[in-house]
């Protein structure tokens, strides 16, 4: 953090490129992190799942006439200056496909059977932001605002008020560069899963590492499992998985969001029929630029190649790699582009697939509705969990306060550094 005369500044590494195109629905960890300070949601929900206030200072479910009612707090605006009102947020809302109606100049109503959770949960998402369209970056109401890119592409972000909850942020992009390296040229934040980088923050002593939420559960998909069905057994094996695995992980446990869904309107969708067995590719495929999707899909075609003898581990691992081992003399890992990925996905003419789900869901009918449109063949319930992982914000110490959200986001501002308690289940 740099300090002197002027405005404190908070010196921030991200990994990725930040497309404004994309706000304010991030689109990997960078945008993550920089859409979270530019853009606001009716509501907040924090690393412990409590509620918290927005844009709305208060709301009521209003089960007499089945409706959420959002109130406004006073003050808000855009980062323009212009002030956020009920017919600005009724027009982000259906943006994004919801019905809302403006009640008045600061109240809000959205039908329940839209959201119908006990709490507003749902209006956190960040497709539900705030926004107005204009010709650069859309604009927010959140405390910051863009500036325009440096030359070398470093983002700056201004706080909306002054005083001294918040700082300055500098983004700095650190692709192709070794994130120790960044730690050593005043980087005062850095986001990661690297466990080089990890460790070695752990051994500087102006550094502390905080643990953020489990946010992404890898799964296996075949088009071999049966509709309808998680393939049983002990789950013992995937203990081997793990340290295939490079970054910070944890074997998944129940519940799983796709695997016991909330009742959804239009109930379950039948899968149309998988792809006959003869006529399948011998192949895990994986997504380009997933690292752990391609490791833990090496691992699989390992464990294939030489399955246990014991018919206790034959027995554990036989239902999910049962049609692996079949395919064992030919069988190889595939990494493809997003949009080949995407069309093998689609087809289900391989013999199984590794991918990252997120770990939760605010709203899991659209979820699901949304992945069963783009996987005909695949019915969710017959998904294999395997790993869930999570990374690490690396801070140093005199850097500025911030908040940490469900969904890892961090929140710059405010006088304390919430700390992600850990959850449970062992961590690498």
């Amino acid at each position: 953090m740099r300090g002197g005369t002027g405005p404190r500044v908070v010196r921030v590494a991200v990994d990725g490129p930040v497309d404004p195109r994309h706000a304010p629905e991030p689109s990997n960890d960078a945008e993550h992190l920089v859409f979270a300070q530019l853009y606001a949601t009716l509501v907040n929900i924090d690393c412990t799942g409590r509620v918290y206030a927005g844009l709305a200072e208060s709301w009521v479910r209003d089960t007499l006439h089945g409706r959420w009612v959002f109130s406004l707090g006073p003050g808000i605006r855009f980062t323009d200056g212009r002030p956020v009102t009920a017919p600005d947020v009724v027009r982000s809302l259906r943006r994004a496909g919801l019905w809302a109606v403006a009640l008045g100049p600061g109240k809000i109503a959205v039908p329940l059977e839209d959201a119908p959770d006990i709490e507003p949960i749902r209006f956190a998402l960040p497709d539900l932001a705030v926004w107005q369209e204009s010709d650069g970056w859309p604009v927010g109401a959140g405390p910051y605002r863009p500036s325009d890119p440096a030359p070398d592409g470093t983002l700056t972000l201004l706080p909306m008020e002054a005083g001294d909850s918040l700082s300055v942020i500098e983004i700095h992009l650190s692709q192709d560069r070794d994130p120790r390296d960044l730690l050593d040229t005043e980087i005062d934040v850095m986001v990661t899963s690297q466990p080089s980088a990890i460790d070695y923050a752990d051994a500087l002593p102006e550094f502390s590492s905080v643990p953020l939420p489990w946010t992404d559960s890898y799964v296996l998909a075949s088009p071999a499992f049966t509709p309808g069905e998680v393939p049983t057994g002990p789950r013992e094996w995937v203990d081997q998985l793990r340290d295939a695995v490079r970054v910070e992980n944890r074997v998944s446990a129940p519940p799983f969001w796709w695997h016991d869904p909330p009742a959804c309107r239009g109930g379950s969708v039948n899968p149309r029929a998988a792809v006959a067995a003869s006529v399948r590719f011998p192949r895990i495929v994986t997504l380009s630029g997933d690292e752990t999707a391609n490791d833990l899909a090496a691992r699989l075609v390992a464990l294939a190649q030489s399955p246990p003898v014991g018919p206790p581990e034959r027995e554990a691992m036989g239902s999910v790699l049962g049609p692996l081992v079949d395919l064992r003399s030919t069988l190889v890992v595939t990494v493809l582009s997003a949009d080949d990925y995407r069309a093998a996905l689609g087809a289900g003419r391989d013999v199984a697939y590794v991918l990252a789900l997120p770990a939760a869901e605010l709203a899991p009918c659209e979820a699901l509705a949304e992945f069963r449109a783009a996987t005909t063949w695949l019915d969710p319930q017959s998904l294999v969990p395997l790993l869930d992982t999570r990374r690490r914000a690396i801070v140093r110490r005199d850097a500025a306060a911030f908040s940490v959200d469900w969904d890892g986001s961090l929140r710059f501002g405010g006088a304390t550094i919430h700390r992600f308690p850990d959850g449970g289940g062992e961590a690498r």
